[in-house]
């Protein structure tokens, strides 16, 4: 109900979007730490990598909160017993522009997504079949929301699966200032969360 919630406020311009000066290859490490326990439960090996040298860049938190929940919920999702789930994020640069970038990847070894179904995925309220067999429960929103996000924080999203072997999703989030208005950025004089909450 959140995220339908959330994908309507998105569409009708109401979801706000704000990003403040921070590390947030620090914030994945704190946001991927409380999934421990649901990849416990399904006994999963979950990993992380993160390339943190401490720079700090402008984004989302909020964002990118909900970016890698829905990644991490899918890979839980479809990813059997026994199985990997790995994330690994950097900052980076691209060739095409003189941007900086937060590259996050989310890879798994479940059902993964048959080569017709991958240019549907971002969909709204699309759903693979094989996905849906294998759990029924969702909208079919969580990857369009993905999409919608990344979108507005001037980024791009991209999957490569191969199917019974796993898939891997990746994410480019523009975290440069200067790609975003002024009015989107919270600055020393307006109050910033702490990373840590």
């Amino acid at each position: 109900i959140n995220e339908l919630v959330t994908f309507n406020k998105i569409e009708t311009g109401n979801f706000p979007f704000y990003i403040q000066k921070g590390n947030p290859l620090e914030f994945i490490e704190l946001t991927v730490a409380q999934y421990r326990e649901t990849a416990a439960e399904k006994d999963i090996t979950l990993k992380i990598q993160c390339e943190n040298n401490g720079e700090e860049v402008w984004f989302s938190p909020s964002y990118i909160e909900r970016i890698l929940g829905n990644l991490l919920s899918n890979a839980f999702k479809f990813t059997p017993n026994g199985g990997n789930v790995m994330i690994s994020a950097c900052i980076t640069t691209q060739a095409h522009d003189a941007f900086t970038y937060l590259c996050l990847s989310v890879s798994d070894t479940g059902i993964g997504i048959a080569k017709e179904e991958i240019d549907n995925i971002f969909t709204r309220y699309y759903q693979t079949k094989r996905g849906y067999n294998a759990n029924s429960n969702g909208w079919g929103i969580g990857l369009s929301l993905v999409k919608r996000l990344t979108n507005i924080h001037k980024g791009s999203v991209s999957v490569k699966s191969e199917v019974s072997k796993g898939s891997v999703f990746t994410v480019y989030l523009n975290v440069s200032s200067k790609a975003f208005d002024a009015k989107c950025c919270i600055s020393e004089d307006k109050v910033i969360v702490p990373i840590s909450k």
